[in-house]
């Protein structure tokens, strides 16, 4: 039986994984000032997914 704590997990890892998915999407079609910049943003995306929220924080300093 699922319950409302299960359907509150489920939408937050589903949530989590679409800001992900997105952030990785929106480095990859991102024009950066320097390419070294995108592929540490790339890298830090993929290796830490708390970092696709500080990207989306701090996104117009780093282009």
């Amino acid at each position: 039986m699922i319950t409302i704590l299960d359907l509150i997990f489920l939408f937050l890892l589903i949530s989590i994984a679409a800001i992900w998915g997105y952030a990785i999407y929106d480095v990859t079609r991102t024009k950066f000032i320097s390419k070294n910049n995108k592929i540490i943003w790339t890298a830090l995306i993929y290796c830490i997914p708390l970092s696709a929220i500080f990207y989306f924080l701090y996104k117009k300093d780093i282009i």
